[in-house]
């Protein structure tokens, strides 16, 4: 009886380990999974906060907005033109 309950404990204590690092290392937030086509088909995106910049496709974009929490809108289709 004791090696079973010497186990189970052992279980709870590496359940713990794995949440407690996966809330440090923020792996517990919102997923991005996005896998984008390989095409090319530039977009400008920007917003009032973040200097435009052209990503190869909207997939790109999003993914992008997904990962760092951001809003980034498409502003025109094609790269974005320097100033």
């Amino acid at each position: 009886m004791s090696s079973r309950l010497s186990f189970t404990v052992f279980l709870l204590c590496l359940l713990c380990c794995t949440l407690m690092k996966e809330a440090r290392t923020g792996s517990c937030r919102k997923r991005c999974q996005h896998i984008c086509p390989a095409i090319y088909e530039p977009i400008c995106a920007g917003s009032c906060n973040h200097p435009i910049r052209t990503f190869n496709n909207k997939c790109e974009l999003s993914r992008y907005n997904c990962v760092n929490n951001l809003h980034l809108k498409a502003l025109r289709k094609g790269p974005c033109g320097k100033c």
